[in-house]
C-alpha cells in the first residue's frame, strides 16, 4: 500500500501528522550498539569493516555499486554545471565513496540499516515511476549526504520543489500559483479543478514540520516536502474523480493529452515515502547516462568535521558563532 493512500478524511490527517513527526527523524535502533562498537577509533575503513564483521550492517555493504557517500562538506554551488550540448544542468559527479565521509556520518547511517535500505527502494521506485513518464535514463544508484542539521548546505535546496512544481504543471496539477494560471498560461484542470487545486493547497499548509532556531536551514527541504506532499494528495483525488489531463504535456513525452489520471504512476508518493523514513530526497540527476538520486540524511550528532555552525542572527541576519 502506498504511504499516503488514507481511506477517509482522518486517515489522511492522521498519515499527515506522521509525515511530519518523521521529517529527517529516522528510528536509528542500533544507534547505542554502534557508538559502543566505534569506541575511539577514527579511522574510516577500520570503523566500517568492524561493523560490518559484527553483524550491525549487512555484509554487502563493505561495497555496494548503487550506493555512494559524498565525501562532505561538499559545496552547494559547485553541485550542478550547465551541459551547452544538452542544453540542462547536470550533477557535477561530487568527490565520493563508498564508505561514509566521517565517522559520525559512518554511525547516523548504520544505526538504521533497515530505514536506509528502505529509502533506497523509494529512491529507485521513484526513477521507475518517472521512466513511466518520460525518456529518463535507467536507475544508477543513491548518492547520500550525510550532514549536521545546523550545516550551511541545506540551504539553497530548491531542486526537489522545482522538479514538483514542473512535473506538476505539465499535469495541469498546479493551475493557480497566480491567479489560476502558471507563467501566464491557463492551465484547465476540468470541472472539479478547483476543488483539486483546494485539496492541493490544504494537504501541503496542514503538515507540521519541527525544528530547532540553530536549524533554520532545513526550511527549504521542508517547503519541498510541503509542496510534494500538496501535488500527491491532489494527483490521487485526480484518479478517484476519473479526470483526464487537458493539455498537452511538453516535457512528458509517455503521456499524451486526454490521458486518464487513473493511468499515470504517482511519482510524488516515492518521495513522500522516503520522508517516512527519517530521510529526504536532494536532487535526482544524470551520471554516465544512468539516473542517480541525491538522499539526504540528518547526522545523529553535529560534531561533524568540516562544518561551521550558522545561526540567524535578532535582525534575521546570518550571524557565524
Amino acid at each position: 500500500m502506498d504511504p499516503l493512500d488514507p481511506p477517509d478524511p482522518q486517515a489522511e490527517a492522521d498519515a499527515v501528522r506522521s509525515l511530519g513527526e518523521r521529517f529527517l527523524r529516522p528510528d536509528r535502533p542500533r544507534e547505542a550498539e554502534v557508538r559502543a562498537a566505534v569506541g575511539k577509533t577514527r579511522d574510516r575503513a577500520q570503523v566500517w569493516e568492524r561493523l560490518i564483521a559484527r553483524g550491525l550492517i549487512p555484509e554487502d555493504w563493505l561495497d555496494t555499486p548503487t550506493r555512494r557517500f559524498v565525501l562532505e562538506p561538499y559545496p552547494k554551488d559547485e553541485y550542478t554545471r550547465y551541459d551547452p550540448k544538452s542544453g540542462r544542468y547536470v550533477l557535477r559527479a561530487p568527490n565520493q565513496s563508498a564508505i561514509p565521509s566521517s565517522v559520525e556520518a559512518i554511525v547516523t547511517v548504520a544505526s538504521d540499516p533497515l530505514g536506509v535500505t528502505t529509502a533506497e527502494a523509494y529512491a529507485q521506485e521513484l526513477v521507475a515511476r518517472y521512466r513511466a513518464l518520460a525518456d529518463v535514463c535507467p536507475f544508477g544508484g543513491v548518492l547520500w549526504r550525510v550532514l549536521p542539521s545546523t550545516s550551511r548546505f541545506w540551504r539553497g535546496h530548491r531542486d526537489g520543489r522545482e522538479a514538483a512544481l514542473a512535473w506538476a504543471s505539465e499535469c495541469d496539477l498546479n493551475a493557480s500559483e497566480e491567479g489560476g494560471t502558471q507563467d501566464g498560461v491557463a492551465r484547465p484542470l476540468g470541472p472539479r479543478g478547483a476543488e483539486l487545486e483546494d485539496r492541493r493547497k490544504r494537504a501541503g499548509s496542514a503538515l507540521r514540520l519541527e525544528r530547532s532556531e540553530d536549524e533554520w536551514h532545513l526550511d527549504s527541504v521542508a517547503q519541498g516536502v510541503r509542496t510534494c506532499l500538496g501535488h500527491c494528495f491532489a494527483l490521487e483525488a485526480a484518479q478517484r474523480w476519473d479526470l483526464r489531463i487537458s493539455t498537452q504535456p511538453a516535457a512528458l513525452d509517455r503521456v499524451q493529452r486526454g490521458t486518464p489520471y487513473r493511468s499515470i504512476p504517482n511519482p510524488f508518493v516515492a518521495v513522500l515515502g522516503v520522508v517516512k523514513t527519517g530521510y529526504a530526497v536532494d536532487v535526482v540527476r544524470t551520471i554516465e547516462r544512468r539516473t542517480w538520486v541525491v538522499l539526504f540524511a540528518r547526522s545523529a550528532q553535529n560534531n561533524m568535521p568540516g562544518f561551521t555552525v550558522r545561526r540567524r542572527s535578532s535582525f534575521g541576519r546570518r550571524a557565524r558563532r
